[in-house]
């Protein structure tokens, strides 16, 4: 009986343990992640079309999070656009309000996230 009931407390422990894990992926890319990068921008012909920016995005707790693009140069910047965001495995899965998806497969290193998909970006944690 004894070794029964040490059984059922390991067993316990071992799926806490699974819950927690599975949990914390989500958790783990919650805060503000910048990158700088070069973006393609119609129109102009300096450096083949491609401008300096630099892109945050914010992953808040409850799911929501937004993402900035700031253009350095005298164009206007895109305005911030919200979504809300899920992570299943190494999937990161952005949902817009107008009904756009963007999936990223991605690794978090630290304080590095590094994201692929359309486009592939390493951003550094900033809060």
């Amino acid at each position: 009986m004894r070794s029964f009931r040490k059984m059922a407390a390991l067993l316990c422990a071992v799926l806490l343990l699974g819950l927690m894990a599975g949990c914390g992926a989500k958790d783990s890319i919650v805060g503000t992640w910048s990158a700088e990068t070069k973006i393609s921008v119609l129109g102009i012909d300096q450096n083949g079309g491609d401008a300096d920016a630099e892109i945050t995005f914010s992953f808040l707790e409850d799911g929501s999070g937004s993402m900035d693009v700031d253009i350095q140069m005298d164009l206007p910047d895109p305005e911030e656009r919200s979504f809300r965001y899920s992570v299943e495995g190494d999937v990161l899965t952005l949902e817009y309000d107008d009904q756009q998806k963007n999936e990223f497969t991605f690794v978090l290193d630290g304080d590095t996230l590094k994201l692929d998909g359309r486009v592939s970006l390493e951003l550094k944690r900033q809060k």
